[in-house]
Order: structure tokens, then C-alpha cells, then sequence
């Protein structure tokens, strides 16, 4: 038998060396997961977004109604969301209205935050009902201190957390035991009035969006220590794009939680400090995201992500805790 070549021999070993020392692929979470920041504009399609959760083991989606801008849908459509749609949907009540931009948009009244006119009281008695029929499961997501990514009537917004509207937000979640969901960037002046206004509703359900304001972990963790009923989502904190990855703007007071596909480390230890207190959420607002693939990106790098995580952290992340703050009560 003919001996094989020693160049062939050579590079076999070589091969059969790197394929041994080569990392094995890792093998994304694979459980279900809920989405637990999706929201709902005009244009956006049920039967397409049922395919897609169906293909990807989605198994729920929390549905903020989008009621501003060109695209917005209105209260009717929401709720034909929430009666239709029940099995797959957990809609919540729409907080992104024209009246609350602080900015004249459409031509819609503005509804002061410190002084609120009789309309926001009929708002709050039809929040309230259907909020401890079931029909609802929440509050959201309120837009205070929101940096501007387009040029529309009302994208920067820096609206007082220390106001009226507010603290009867508050009120309500506490009475309905229900979240309210916030939108409100990490700065100073949002740090003291949000810390002022949870000390005085304690039994109010904040779920604070995008990793907690994308504040740092040390903060995060000094806040969970203190308000048991603060929660993060951690909508759109990939780094695939937008929030996750500093945008539109980024300040001091700015974080990620992840870097090219792996979580940072102190943001880690938090998550299995508390692993109670997150959930996941791909925050699609238009009908693009779902067009140009953004919430499969998103979606997969957050199974990338739970698979850097204990089992039962990883669990609790991806569906448990989102269940438990808004699923049906019993």
C-alpha cells in the first residue's frame, strides 16, 4: 500500500487539529418567549405577524396601541385587537396619543401634565374599567423623556413625571394592579422625579422600558433593591441597531446591555441577582420592522443572548415574568 504523501499527511493533521480546537458553535434558547414590547400601528397585519410567531415559537405579544402620528390606529381598531385577538395578544391601553405629546399635533387639544382638563378624567374612568374587566392588561407605553429620531410634531419630548398625569397613572395601576409601561431616558431630572413619585405609589407596577431608561447596571441594581415593583423590559436593547447600540443619542448616564452578541458583564450579574425583574421585547413601531427582517434579528440575538444565562434565568426572561405581570389574572 503507497504510503500518503507527507504534504497531504501535513495538512490532514493540521485540519484535524483546528477542528478540534475550533469553539463549538453555541446553540441559541430555543424555548418560547414572549414579546413583551411590540407595538401596533396601522397597516400591521395579524395573519402575518401570526405566521411569524408561529414559525419562531412567539407565544405572545404585548401590544402597545399607537395612536399618534400618520400611521396611528384608532381606539376602536384597538379594541378589536384585544376582543379578536385575545389568544395571541395582550393589549394594553394606548398612552401614545396626540393629546399627551406636549406638542399641537393634528390638530388634537393638548392635555396639560400638571393641570389635565375633564377629558383625561373620562380617559382615567374608561382606563380604569377596562383594565379590571381584563380587556386590557396594562398601561403603555408612555413616551416622557423621548429623544428625537424623526422630525415629526412631538419627537423630542421631555414631558414632567412629577405632574398630575402622572401620579393618576400611578394611582390606577395601583388600584387595577396592573403596569403601566414607561418610556423616559435615564437623565437626572428623570431619575429624581420617577424615584420621588415610586417612593409615594409604592404598589404602583412601573415597567421602566429599554433596560430601565438605559441606565448603568449599578444604578439598575440600586433601584430593583429599592422598589420592589419596578420591573426592566429590555426592548430593543440588542446591539443590532437603534437603542441597544446608543442611538439616536447617547449621554453619560447611556448604557448597553450587550456588545457584538454577548452581554456585558455587570449587566449580567444583575439579571441573575434579579432575575424576576426583566423581560424581552422586540419593539417593532412600523410595519418595516417586520418588511426588512428587523424583528428576526432581534428576536435571534436575544436567544444568543439567554443562552449566556442560567436555564431558569434564561426561562424567567424570556416568557415567565412577562406572563406573570400580564398575563389574565385569576
Amino acid at each position: 500500500m503507497k504510503s500518503m504523501p507527507q504534504s497531504f499527511a501535513l495538512k490532514h493533521a493540521l485540519f484535524a487539529c483546528l477542528f478540534w480546537l475550533a469553539p463549538s458553535p453555541t446553540l441559541a434558547y430555543d424555548g418560547p418567549i414572549v414579546d413583551a414590547h411590540k407595538h401596533w400601528a396601522e397597516g400591521m397585519n395579524v395573519d402575518d405577524v401570526r405566521l411569524r410567531a408561529s414559525k419562531n415559537n412567539v407565544t405572545k405579544f404585548v401590544i402597545f396601541p399607537r395612536h399618534f402620528g400618520r400611521d396611528g390606529i384608532t381606539e376602536e381598531a384597538a379594541d378589536r385587537l384585544a376582543r379578536d385577538h385575545g389568544d395571541i395578544f395582550w393589549v394594553l391601553i394606548g398612552l401614545q396619543k396626540d393629546e399627551l405629546k406636549g406638542i399641537a399635533a393634528r390638530g388634537a387639544s393638548l392635555w396639560d401634565w400638571h393641570h389635565p382638563p375633564s377629558e383625561w378624567k373620562s380617559f382615567l374612568a374608561w382606563a380604569r374599567e377596562e383594565l379590571l374587566s381584563g380587556r386590557r392588561h396594562g398601561l403603555g407605553e408612555l413616551t416622557a423623556r423621548h429623544y428625537a429620531y424623526t422630525l415629526g410634531a412631538g419627537a423630542e419630548r421631555d414631558l414632567p413625571l412629577d405632574s398630575v398625569v402622572f401620579s393618576d397613572l400611578l394611582r390606577l395601576s395601583a388600584e387595577t394592579k396592573r403596569p403601566l409601561v414607561l418610556h423616559a431616558e435615564a437623565e437626572a431630572h428623570v431619575m429624581a422625579a420617577l424615584e420621588k413619585q415610586l417612593t409615594e405609589n409604592p404598589d404602583a407596577i412601573v415597567v421602566w422600558a429599554h433596560a430601565c431608561g438605559r441606565t448603568s447596571p449599578s444604578e439598575t441594581r440600586r433601584l430593583l433593591k429599592r422598589f420592589p415593583n419596578l420591573y426592566c423590559d429590555l426592548a430593543n436593547m440588542t446591539d443590532t441597531g437603534n437603542y441597544g447600540s446608543l442611538w439616536p443619542r447617547a449621554g453619560s448616564w447611556t448604557y448597553q446591555f450587550e456588545k457584538d452578541g454577548q452581554v456585558i458583564p455587570e449587566w449580567k450579574a444583575v439579571v441573575i441577582e434579579y432575575p424576576d425583574r426583566f423581560m424581552l421585547g422586540m419593539d417593532n413601531n412600523e410595519q418595516k420592522g417586520w418588511v426588512n427582517g428587523q424583528w428576526n434579528r432581534r428576536l435571534n440575538r436575544f436567544r444568543s443572548l439567554l443562552d449566556q444565562l442560567p436555564g431558569k434565568v434564561a426561562s424567567a426572561l424570556a416568557i415567565d415574568n412577562a406572563v406573570r405581570i400580564y398575563g389574565p389574572r385569576p
